[in-house]
This record gives C-alpha cells, structure tokens and sequence, in this order.
C-alpha cells in the first residue's frame, strides 16, 4: 500500500456490487469514502460474460442501486481483464478521464478486494470492514428462496433475453467390434 500524504480530493471505490440492494458493509465502505473525501468516485468492475451466477447485474442495474441511496456519486465501470497490469493501466486511464488536472486521488477496496491485484500509479487505501457480508451467499439465498412476483417474473424473462447464445458441446462414441 502506498503511503498517503495529507487529504485527497477524490476517493475512488472499485467494486462489483452484484447484490440486489446495498448491503451494511457497502454502505460502511462508501460512507467511510464520502466522509473523507470532497468528491466520491465508484467504478464498477465489467465482466465480459454477462448474466452468470457470479455477475448476474448488468452495469446499468448495479448503477442504480448505488444511486438510488448516493445520487451525487459518479458511477462508472472497468473492463475486466486476465491481465492485471492491463486492467491496472486501462483503470487509471478511465479515472485520469474524470479529473481536474490539479485533484489528487487515492484508491479504496475492503476484504478481496482488487488492492492486491492492482499495479497501476494511484495510492490505494484497504478499510476495514466492520460487517462482513458475502455478496455471493446473498445470491444463493436468492436462487433459494425468492416469492415469483410480477416483477420477478419480469427479471427472469429480462435475464434469459440478456444471455449470451450457448453451445452445448458433446461427444458422440460408438464401439465397434470388427474381430468377430
């Protein structure tokens, strides 16, 4: 971690929010940000396969739900990328895009967080989580138990209309004995 001087303008929040509403460690975390900071960004991280059990949101339905409770926080979105060296540059392009020259920014990430992967030229900063929530045994309760209201219903028809087409690759086997 690099070592912060002073106060910086802008805090930036890197994360994936794949979760249906803000959870306490989410709102811990930006909250922690606002009240540090004179300007809050948060980028969200893109991955190129849409609508899997690990990124069932798309990037607008996760921007909403950070703002419907933070209407004043600019919200955009990373690429995801094997390489993080890659991801690293194309992720300090993307915030150098969003600032004055003259602010100064530093990076923040809680528990697995993109801190240990990231390799570009910004100060990043780890806070501590007071609550620990995962987001990934939020959506199994989900897939587990859910009530298949209207807008349920709705979601499931969005969702099937926003997968990718799928091959189901198989092999076909047959044994012959020519010997007898």
């Amino acid at each position: 971690m690099t070592k912060l001087t002073g106060r910086e303008d802008v805090g930036v929040i890197i994360g994936r929010f794949q979760v249906p509403e803000l959870h306490e460690a989410h709102i811990q975390l930006i909250n922690a940000v606002k009240d540090s900071h004179d300007k809050v960004i948060i980028f969200i991280g893109l991955s190129p396969l849409r609508n899997t059990r690990r990124n069932p949101l798309d990037f607008n339905a996760r921007k909403r739900l950070i703002q419907e409770r933070y209407p004043d926080i600019e919200i955009y979105y990373v690429e995801n990328n094997r390489s993080d060296e890659i991801w690293s540059k194309n992720l300090d392009r993307e915030i150098s895009r969003w600032l004055k020259p003259h602010q100064t920014v530093v990076l923040y990430g809680s528990r697995d967080s993109f801190i240990s992967s990231y390799h570009g030229k910004f100060p990043t900063r780890e806070l501590e989580a007071k609550t620990f929530i995962s987001g990934t045994e939020i959506r199994r309760r989900i897939a587990n138990n859910y009530t298949p209201t209207k807008e349920f219903r709705a979601g499931v028809i969005s969702s099937a209309f926003s997968k990718y087409p799928t091959a189901y690759t198989t092999v076909d086997v047959a044994v012959i004995n020519f010997s007898k």
